[in-house]
């Protein structure tokens, strides 16, 4: 169990269970935010494992189920949790890529309303929305949203982000 998304704050290198920890995280703020809705981690079906749903049932008929969302979560990585493996572009493209079709996919089998592709960018370098700009069309046309949030590995650096009058909130790419 990993109880940080950092393995070392210190030298930038992300914990190999990030995704998890961001997922288990996500789950107890939705369900605090959202106490009438049920927020399901990694649920199994034959196209794969959705990371969260989002879904309401009703008081007057229980086997009523509106599934609102499907979040297909992606940590942006430079490196492993030691250091010693190394991500590149297309590594970070692959791994987006495959989120949204994930998403598409999932959306359509539950079904669900909507789906979001959520990434997490613990890269040094500071992208915000420009993460998404090669893909932004297609997510447009498949009607998946997409949304990125940059985790610093010190509250000085998110500082100097500021400070250079960068947006570091939660971005909605489209």
């Amino acid at each position: 169990e990993v109880n940080n998304v950092w393995a070392n704050a210190a030298r930038g290198f992300p914990s190999d269970k990030a995704e998890k920890f961001v997922q288990r995280v996500l789950k107890v703020g939705l369900t605090r935010a959202f106490p009438d809705f049920v927020i399901r981690p990694e649920q199994p079906q034959s196209e794969g494992r959705t990371d969260l749903e989002i879904e309401q049932q009703f008081d007057d008929d229980p086997t009523s189920v509106t599934r609102h969302f499907i979040l297909e979560i992606k940590v942006l990585r430079e490196t492993s949790g030691t250091g010693a493996t190394k991500y590149s572009a297309s590594d970070i493209t692959d791994a987006i890529t495959k989120g949204l079709g994930q998403a598409v996919v999932y959306r359509d089998a539950k079904p669900a309303r909507d789906a979001v592709v959520c990434c997490f960018d613990m890269r040094k370098t500071y992208f915000g929305a420009a993460v998404y700009d090669f893909i932004r069309d297609e997510a447009v046309e498949k009607d998946v949203a997409l949304w990125v949030w940059h985790l610093f590995n010190s509250s000085e650096e998110m500082r100097k982000r500021v400070m250079a009058g960068e947006t570091i909130g939660g971005e909605r790419a489209c």
